[in-house]
């Protein structure tokens, strides 16, 4: 029977997952430093001496607590976990995740530390990974190593701000099992021939294509015909997702996709989109029903440094896309519309509790408790309207609003739909009322469908 005793390894718990392996109990602990004199040589070799006895297999469970990135920093304590450090790819690292903001610069120095690791960490846990996205790493030189050590990877996205032909030669020759694969260029040139040709070799696998384009110039705004034929061939693809490629000269290749593929433009959906004026838009409403996915949120996040308002239908968007949504210090409105009954469990506080400096934030519909929405109150101290209609919030809420803006110096009336009921007049009380907090009830979710102004 597999043991269940927790031991302690320099303040560490762990716990053996091998049957019949080496327990070691604190009373066996106890009994051994009783043996040995006072002072910190003493204890240090005490604890070298418990380090020895402890299998890679638990030291490897330790590390799978660890974010990928810290554990070879982790492992440099000493030789043992050196040892142990290749034992832990196996358990639980099939993702792995570096992430970058075009305009949030507090990250840099952190981001260079990625970078220089990132090699190394792809060598080390590459055979395991089924999910690579890396847009934190900007240079196509990453691509040889990527074909060598990432055979079992599905879903892939890259950024790239240099890029050379030559690395994308066969560059998905060796990943059998590529369904999704989304490329960033963030540079002058345009999309490399070979990477187009490399196609071929997942054209039975491939089913989601995006190239987003954050550089528009002259030079990369048109993609080369060649894609035009290697598109025909894609036979698996569903979903070819575009931005930032001049709509009208890339049309031609839209009829090329295979009939079952569901081609999206998505500049389509965003004002002064060239004219040298890509980027520069300050309004951004979204008109088609269908709603907006986490791509474009991304790529408007990176690519409009001025965007103060967005209206979105929020049918396909995610705690990812709302994510990146709250990197951009510019945005003081987010309205987040949906259909009739259209409830969004994925928008979640795990985002939205990130929102600083909003006037305007409608979050109607979503999975958001009071949590996220008084961090929101307390990080927007000139918050206009709140529209928090059936959602998860309670009359907690209205009560901890009231006292957040009861003392408001800047006068500002902080406006908020709820879709609770005023029961026995609570909200009449002096604990849930405040000369800058206005409360509106909302019975139905159709009294909302005229509430777009």
């Amino acid at each position: 029977m597999e043991s269940k005793k927790k031991q302690k390894v320099n303040d560490i718990k762990c716990r053996d997952i091998i049957e019949n392996e080496i327990n070691i109990s604190s009373t066996n602990t106890k009994q051994e430093y009783n043996d040995v004199d006072d002072g910190d040589d003493n204890a240090t070799c005490m604890q070298n001496k418990v380090i020895e006895r402890v299998n890679n297999d638990c030291l490897a469970q330790i590390f799978t607590h660890i974010p990928p990135f810290e554990r070879p920093k982790v492992a440099q304590v000493c030789k043992k976990w050196k040892e142990a450090l290749p034992y832990s790819w196996s358990n639980n690292v099939q993702k792995l995740e570096y992430l970058y903001w075009k305009y949030d610069r507090d990250e840099t120095e952190q981001t260079n530390k990625k970078s220089r690791c990132l090699k190394r960490l792809i060598n080390q846990c590459g055979r395991y990974l089924t999910e690579l996205d890396i847009i934190g790493y900007g240079n196509s030189n990453i691509m040889p190593l990527i074909k060598k050590t990432c055979p079992q990877i599905v879903s892939l996205r890259l950024r790239f701000a240099n890029v050379k032909n030559v690395h994308f030669k066969n560059a998905f020759s060796n990943m059998s099992s590529l369904q999704s694969l989304k490329i960033i260029f963030q540079c002058n040139s345009s999309i490399p021939t070979e990477l187009i040709n490399s196609l071929i070799d997942v054209a039975d696998t491939l089913n989601h294509l995006a190239f987003f384009n954050w550089r528009i110039t002259r030079r990369n705004e048109e993609i080369p015909n060649i894609f035009t034929s290697v598109l025909s061939q894609l036979n698996a693809l569903e979903y070819f997702d575009l931005f930032g490629y001049l709509n009208d000269v890339n049309r031609p290749l839209f009829y090329a996709a295979p009939m079952n593929a569901d081609v999206f433009h998505q500049d389509d959906l965003i004002p002064l989109r060239y004219e040298g004026r890509f980027g520069e838009a300050e309004y951004i409403n979204d008109t088609d029903n269908d709603g907006v996915t986490d791509d474009f949120l991304i790529n408007v996040a990176n690519n409009f440094r001025k965007l103060e308002t967005l209206k979105i239908w929020g049918f396909q968007v995610t705690d990812i896309g709302i994510i990146a949504l709250t990197h951009k210090k510019s945005l003081r409105q987010l309205r987040i519309r949906f259909e009739d009954d259209s409830f969004n469990y994925y928008i979640t506080d795990s985002s939205v509790q990130f929102f600083k400096n909003m006037t305007y934030l409608d979050v109607r519909m979503c999975s958001v408790t009071n949590y996220s929405i008084i961090k929101v109150i307390e990080n927007s101290p000139e918050l206009k309207i709140l529209r928090v209609a059936f959602t998860k919030v309670t009359h907690e809420l209205v009560k901890k609003a009231a006292e957040l803006t009861r003392n408001r110096k800047n006068g500002i009336i902080l406006s908020m739909m709820i879709s609770l009921a005023n029961i026995d007049g609570i909200f009449d009380t002096p604990e849930y009322k405040s000369p800058f907090l206005e409360i509106e009830c909302v019975v139905s979710t159709r009294d909302l469908l005229d509430d777009d102004e």
